[in-house]
C-alpha cells in the first residue's frame, strides 16, 4: 500500500514524491478491485433486500386476504345471529301466544 503524506501542498515539489509508478499501478488495480468487489457486495445486499421485500410484499398480501375473509365471516356470523334473534323472538311470541289459548281452554274447561 502506498501512503503519502501531504502536510504543505503549497510547497510539494516533483522531486519529493519517490514513488514508483509499478507501485502506483499496483495501488490503483487493488482500489480498482476493492471498489468492484464493494459494487458486487451491494448489488447482492440491493438482491437480498429486493426479495425480502417482495416476500414481505407477498406476506402482507396473504394476511389482507386472510383479513378480509374474517371480517366476511365475521359479518356473516353478525347476520346469522341477527337472524336467530329475531328468530328466537318470533318463537316466544308464539309460545306465549300458545300458552294463552291453553290457559284460556284449561279455564273453559
Amino acid at each position: 500500500m502506498v501512503n503519502i503524506e501531504l502536510n504543505n501542498l503549497d510547497n510539494l515539489d516533483a522531486s519529493d514524491i519517490k514513488i514508483g509508478v509499478k507501485a502506483l499501478i499496483e495501488e490503483l488495480q487493488k482500489v480498482q478491485e476493492d471498489k468492484k468487489m464493494l459494487i458486487e457486495e451491494l448489488e447482492k445486499l440491493q438482491e437480498d433486500n429486493k426479495e425480502k421485500f417482495s416476500n414481505s410484499e407477498d406476506e402482507m398480501m396473504k394476511l389482507r386476504d386472510n383479513f378480509a375473509k374474517l371480517e366476511l365471516k365475521y359479518s356473516n356470523q353478525n347476520d346469522d345471529i341477527f337472524n336467530l334473534i329475531k328468530e328466537n323472538n318470533h318463537l316466544n311470541r308464539v309460545k306465549d301466544d300458545l300458552e294463552e289459548k291453553i290457559d284460556k281452554l284449561v279455564i273453559i274447561n
